[in-house]
C-alpha cells in the first residue's frame, strides 16, 4: 500500500485500510508507515508506504479486482508510470502461491528491488521465504541496490 499523491497520504493508506475492512477481508497485521524516495521521478512527493497481512476467502484474482476497486473509488487515475497517487494497492504474495496470470503475478515480480516493500514486509512477517526463489525476506533486504531509502515513520 502506497500513496504520495495529495496533503494527507497516511490518512490515505488508513481510509484504503477501512475500506478493505469492509469488505471479506480480515486484517491480520499491519506494519509501521514508512516513507520512501519516488523511484525514479525524485521531483515528486515522497511516498508512504505499508504492507498488511490479511485473512480472506477471496482467490487471489478476486482479491486484485477488490483492491484496484478501491484505488478507482478513491480517485485513483494513472496518469504516467511511477507518477503521484493518491493510493497503490499491491498483492505482493498469496501464501505460498507461485501465479502467473494475465491480470496478476504472484509473488509481486518486483518487490524483491523494493526495500520499501522488503522493509515492511520484514516487520510482520520476519520468517517469510520468497516463494520462488525461497530466499528469507533478510537475504532480499541484503541483496537491495544500495541508496534506496525506506525509513519507518511514527
Amino acid at each position: 500500500m502506497r500513496s504520495s499523491e495529495g496533503s494527507l497520504p497516511k490518512e490515505n493508506c488508513l481510509e484504503a485500510l477501512r475500506r478493505l475492512s469492509l469488505k471479506q477481508v480480515r486484517i491480520i497485521s499491519t506494519s509501521s508507515f514508512f516513507e520512501s524516495e519516488p523511484i525514479p521521478d525524485v521531483r515528486q512527493p515522497w511516498y508512504i508506504n505499508l504492507v498488511i497481512a490479511v485473512k480472506t476467502n477471496m482467490p487471489p484474482l478476486i482479491l486484485m479486482e477488490c483492491l484496484l476497486a478501491i484505488e478507482l473509488e478513491m480517485g485513483r487515475k494513472r496518469t504516467f508510470t511511477n507518477g503521484p497517487r493518491v493510493i497503490d494497492l499491491d498483492l505482493l504474495a498469496y501464501n505460498n502461491k507461485i501465479l502467473n496470470d494475465v491480470g496478476l503475478i504472484i509473488p509481486h515480480p518486483r518487490m524483491y528491488e523494493r526495500a520499501f516493500v522488503l522493509k515492511p514486509l520484514a516487520e510482520i512477517a520476519p520468517d517469510w521465504l520468497h516463494p520462488s526463489t525461497g530466499k528469507h525476506i533478510n537475504q532480499l533486504i541484503e541483496d537491495l541496490k544500495p541508496n534506496q531509502i525506506a525509513r519507518a515513520i511514527r
